[in-house]
């Protein structure tokens, strides 16, 4: 068992590397998913602006105005 786990001797480099790869990964889709949020305001505000210059009230409930839903599916 000692064997097992000791890896030859390259456990702490194993281990190492696993952990490492793992704080990649996880900062991935924590990035991934702050861009995502973020395009989605900024195209949400463009589009209430947009829809405040043609004269009809910005949209903020996540929708433009002609009622097409931004950012989820429905």
């Amino acid at each position: 068992m000692d064997k097992s786990l000791a890896m030859g001797g390259y456990a702490g480099y194993l281990m190492a590397a696993y952990g490492v790869t793992a704080v990649v990964v996880v900062g991935n889709i924590i990035a991934a998913r702050r861009r995502f949020r973020r395009t989605q305001q900024r195209l949400r505000d463009q589009l209430g602006r947009r829809a405040g210059r043609a004269g009809g009230p910005g949209r903020v409930d996540g929708q433009s105005s002609d009622g097409a839903t931004i950012g989820r599916e429905s």
